[in-house]
This record gives C-alpha cells, structure tokens and sequence, in this order.
C-alpha cells in the first residue's frame, strides 16, 4: 500500500466517522431520515466539497467518487439505527477524528498546492478542508461552530497540519510531507484533548487588562501613601529639631 492509498483509507474512515457524528447530532436534535442523511453528508464531506468549490479545478471529488457519499450514507444509517453512544464511541472517536482532521488538512494543502495556488491559500484550504464540514453542520443546527472556540484546539492542529504539508512540498517530498502531517495534525489534537488545551477567548485579555489596571492603581496608591507618611515624618523631625533649649535644672525663681 503506497502513500496515497494510505491516506484515502484514513479519508474514508474519518468521512465515515464524521457522518455517524453528524447523525448523532441529528439525534440530539431529533430530526428524521432526511435530517440523518443531511447532517452525516455535511460533517463528513462538507469541508472537502467547500475546498474544491472555491479552487474551482473540475467537480467536487465528492461527487465523482461514489466510494465517499456511500460511506457517508452508511454512518448516517448506523447513527439512525443505533443509538451511538458509550465508552467505546467516546474511547474510539477521538482517534478516529484526530487522524481524519490530519489527513484532510494535508490533502487539502497539497491539492491547493498542486493546482499552482501559493503556500498561504494552501494553508487556508487545507484548514477548511479538515474543519469545513462540522463548521456547516453547527450553523445547520443554529448554534456557534465548536471550531471558533470553547473547545479544545482543532483547527490550530489543522493549521499546523497544513504547514508541515506546506514545508514538505516546498523542500521537494510531498509524500513525506503528507505523512508528516497526518500524525503532527492527530498528534497534536489527541494532545489537546488530553491536556485541555484551549486558545483564550477575548474576554480573559479584557480581563487580564482590568487585573492590570486594578494593581497599576494600588500601586499608584501606595506610593501616593508612602510619599505622604514620609512628608509628615519629615516635618514632625523638622519642628522636634526646631524647639527651644530648656535648662537642665530649669528657670531661677528666687523671690526678692
């Protein structure tokens, strides 16, 4: 098995991965067929179908491929059927989507990198690639997408993905480039989601500022408090230092 059958063996499976998520999804919000069908398409072929879209380079390998929408038709079947849940879906998945997110954002890079385009929309599609579709998904459901934030780091690993794939063809080994950035792109996601990794939203910076502020103004205080204990020191030293000499054995009152 060569590099390339390699990595469409890991497509397929986090297509079939991603559309058994996308009926999960359709479950919790308690749609029908057409609901399962609809979501498990998105989530497990959305963002791919997106890329080739905007490269504009012939028609969405989605569609000419029968092998993807059938495997996204059978997860929303197994997710209809079953109701997909417990240990051993929350022990496998996560894999399961690291390694999917690393492959679709290395694909995605080096397909970008193939029709003549330039590092930067590499990047860029090879990051849609890998999170276009549960971005669709979460907009379907009316909800903020888990790629903008609240969750561990998903779309910062697809973004390093797509830079090892970058840096792989630029320096003229594509393939290596490929693998590396499959296990840099699931390494890293599995390492968040075990170490709860997160990037910080805009309100801790706002905060953080405030905190700043607030001790800047105690700081401001104290000295203010310190300056002035130490004027009325000096001037208490300056009148003590200032005042008549009294005799030690005080003042002649001799009567005349």
């Amino acid at each position: 098995m060569d590099v390339a059958d390699l990595m469409r063996v890991v497509d397929l499976v986090g297509v079939f991965a991603n559309a058994v998520l996308g009926g999960v999804e359709a479950r919790a919000a308690r749609l029908d067929a057409v609901g399962f069908a609809t979501l498990a398409i998105l989530s497990g072929l959305g963002g791919g179908m997106i890329r080739d879209t905007l490269l504009q380079h012939g028609t969405p390998v989605a569609l000419t491929d029968s092998a993807y929408v059938t495997t996204a038709l059978v997860g929303a079947a197994v997710a209809y059927v079953i109701d997909v849940k417990g240990r051993a879906w929350d022990a496998v998945f996560p894999f399961v989507d690291a390694f999917a997110l690393g492959c679709w954002a290395a694909a995605g890079a080096q397909k970008t990198l193939g029709v003549g385009l330039g590092p930067l929309p590499a990047v860029l599609l090879g990051t849609i690639t890998a999170v276009g579709g549960g971005f669709v998904r979460d907009m379907i459901l009316l909800r903020v997408p888990a790629v903008l934030g609240g969750n561990t780091l998903f779309a910062t690993c697809a973004l390093a993905a797509s830079g090892v794939t970058v840096v792989g063809y630029t320096v003229g080994y594509p393939n290596a480039g490929l693998v590396a950035a499959l296990f840099v792109g699931a390494g890293l996601c599995l390492l968040a989601r075990w170490r709860g990794w997160v990037l910080p939203p805009g309100t801790d910076w706002a905060r953080l500022r405030r905190v700043r502020a607030r001790h800047a103004e105690q700081v401001r205080r104290l000295r203010r408090a310190t300056l002035r204990r130490r004027r009325r020191e000096a001037r208490r030293a300056r009148r003590e230092g200032q005042g008549p000499d009294t005799p030690a054995d005080g003042p002649d009152h001799n009567p005349r």
